[in-house]
This record gives C-alpha cells, structure tokens and sequence, in this order.
C-alpha cells in the first residue's frame, strides 16, 4: 500500500522505553503477568464490540455508511467507506494472542487500500511484541502520532447510588433517531453526512442495551452496554453541552453496572481518551494499560479534510 507519513511523536525508541518500564509496573501503563489475561480477553472483546457495531451499520437498509468488514483474518477488519475516518477505520487486537508476521500487516494495509481508505489506525498494546510489531508498521510508512486511549475496567460491585431526580430509561427502536441527534450535537459532528446512522444502528440489537435521560421528552445523556462472555462494555457516551455537570453520565454508569451485574457480568471495561480521574478512581476503575495508535495520515491531516466528531 502507498502511504504518506512521516514518522512523529512516538518511535521505535520511545516504546522500547515503555517496555522496560512495563516490567516493573512502574509507569501505570503497562500490564503485569496477572493481569495479561484480563488484558487479552478485554482487547478482544473490544474488537469484538466494533465489528458488532460495523455490522449493525452495514444491516441498516442501503448502508448508507458504506459498511464493510473482513474475518477472514486473525481479527475483523472493519470500515466505514463513506466517511473515511480512523475514529471507526480502527484494528484493534493486533499482536494481542500471537506474534504478527509481516503479511498480517500487508493484508491490513491491502484491506484499506483496497476500499479505499486513506484515514484508519492501527492499536498498539503493551500485550504485543512492541517494539517488533512498531517496526513492521512504521516500514510501511505508518507514523505514530500520539498515545491512544485508556483502557480502563472496574468490577462490577459497589455502583454508584443514582441521584434521586434522576430517571435512567433503556432506549429502544423509537429512540433511534432522538439518539443519533444527541450524538451529533455532543460531538458536533454536524459536518459529516449520515453519521446519525451510526449512533443509531445498535440499538435494539442482540447483547447491546442503550440507555438515556430525558428532560421532558428530550433526550439530553445517553450511553450504552454491550455484554458477551461475562464481560460488559461501556461506550457511545453522549451528554448534551447544556446538560452537562448534573450527575447525568454517572447516573447512566450507575444503570448500566446494575445491568451488567443482573446479566452474570464479574467486569465492565471502557477506553478514555484520558487518564481515569481521581473521581473515576474513587468510583473504582483502574487503569490497565495504554495503547499507541499509528496510522497513514497525520492527525491534523485528517481533522483539517474531515472535520470534528467521534464515535
């Protein structure tokens, strides 16, 4: 695949740094021997989330997201052709079972090019061999820009209490279109078409639970929970600006880990572009580690073609 990039902010270098800090846990960022099983079955069940939702668009009448996904390899690989943007273009769980060879790289990069995708991440976990696995990507021209996401997971115990006032209400089908609008306006993604498709396409469907606050009969917060293998998801977060600092999300975290608890789930996890506060830490979530993303297109590249906006 011809891709352009320089390589920036995070090197080969840096995440050997990272490695040596990560056997000691000294960092906060790495994961120790008994954890890592925790930490595969959470990076998989987060692949296993996206491909469900790229599935749940692509089952939409026309697609009109332009949807498409491959299994054929060791981990789906998914797009969303219309919109072009690593916030959904993302492979995740690479290296997290077995060591990647260098075809499993071309067959993700021959995946994008092939539909036509200049904007897609690649997730790096300490659970890889990472300096082995950096190499192989930054080979093919894709840089690293900047750390990824938090990954964060909590047992399901001890929920937070739901303010009184506060009523929490699973969403179903008729909510759908109520949905996609909060998200946009939450996330002011006003500039991409059909993104509303999106935040609607899971809601009703098997192992996923949309929930919502309404102020009268708007809806104004909403997050769901995807539960497979004991294991709960949290995600599609959404507060409406005006709404925000009212206890709205944590109301929403504290539905959702009753639900997970009533559905045999022991854990929930969740990915943060930041890391857990101390409020979060309070509430009991921990950090397990952290992920690098590298892709083809330099960040502000893409934010300046494609505007703001996140799933």
């Amino acid at each position: 695949m011809a891709v352009s990039g320089k390589a920036s902010g995070i090197t080969p270098a840096q995440h050997r740094q990272d490695d040596a800090k990560d056997k000691h846990h000294t960092s906060g960022l790495g994961v120790t021997t008994d954890q890592r099983e925790l930490a595969m079955r959470l990076e998989e069940h987060e692949a296993a989330v996206w491909a469900e939702s790229v599935a749940a668009v692509s089952a939409v009448p026309g697609n009109p997201l332009q949807a498409v996904s491959d299994h054929l390899g060791p981990l789906p690989l998914v797009a969303l052709c219309a919109i072009d943007r690593r916030d959904f273009n993302r492979v995740v769980a690479l290296g997290v079972r077995s060591q990647v060879r260098s075809q499993d790289v071309d067959a993700i990069c021959s995946f994008y090019e092939t539909h036509k995708q200049r904007n897609f991440r690649i997730e790096i976990t300490p659970l890889a061999r990472v300096s082995e696995l950096t190499e192989l990507v930054t080979e093919r021209g894709i840089a690293g820009d900047e750390p990824g996401n938090f990954k964060l997971w909590r047992k399901v115990e001890r929920p937070r209490t739901i303010r009184p006032g506060i009523e929490v209400r699973r969403l179903d089908r008729a909510d759908s279109d109520a949905l996609a609008m909060l998200n946009i306006v939450a996330w002011g993604a006003w500039g991409t078409p059909g993104i509303g498709v999106w935040f609607g396409a899971t809601v009703g469907r098997a192992g996923v639970r949309h929930y919502g606050i309404f102020d009268a009969d708007r809806l104004v917060a909403s997050g769901a929970l995807f539960v497979d293998d004991r294991i709960g998801w949290f995600g599609f977060d959404a507060t409406h600006p005006r709404y925000k600092r009212r206890g709205l999300r944590q109301a929403i975290s504290a539905a959702r880990m009753m639900d997970a608890a009533v559905l045999g789930c022991k854990i929930v996890h969740a990915e943060s572009a930041v890391a857990p506060s101390a409020r979060a830490r309070r509430d009991g979530w921990q950090l397990l580690y952290r992920k690098h993303n590298y892709a083809p297109v330099r960040i502000e590249d893409e934010v300046a073609t494609l505007g703001t906006g996140e799933g």
